[in-house]
């Protein structure tokens, strides 16, 4: 019996990424990180963006903090009150309706997001 044998390697093969379908929570998502990210820079430097749902009679603003999405249908608001106090809004991306407006900056640099957000649905060099 021969001691030696030859070795078998399989040639490399590039294998394609699967395209998987986002979620609706997800586009939606994206789309709303792109219309912050564009709306902050027409901001003046006392100013920071907010979020007033269009379809309720209360007056109040939310200070966004940041933007997220549980999918496949849920968008998530993370931000603060005129006082200060934590809000999240919860919304089923079929009722999305809300205007972004510009309110007064809460500290002493205004808030911006927009960048964050962006970084977050831009593919990395490694994807």
């Amino acid at each position: 019996m021969n001691d030696t044998f030859a070795r078998i390697t399989a040639p490399e093969v590039q294998i394609p990424k699967l395209h998987i379908p986002k979620a609706p929570a997800n586009w939606a998502y994206e789309r709303i990180a792109r219309q912050i990210n564009d709306f902050e820079a027409d901001l003046s430097e006392g100013e920071e963006i907010g979020l007033r749902l269009v379809a309720t009679p209360d007056t109040s603003v939310m200070h966004i903090v940041d933007v997220g999405y549980w999918g496949p249908d849920m968008l998530i608001y993370y931000g603060e009150n005129e006082r200060g106090k934590p809000m999240q809004l919860l919304q089923h991306y079929t009722q999305m309706s809300i205007l972004l407006t510009a309110v007064p900056k809460v500290e002493e640099k205004p808030r911006r997001i927009g960048f964050h957000l962006i970084e977050k649905i831009e593919p990395s060099e490694d994807d």
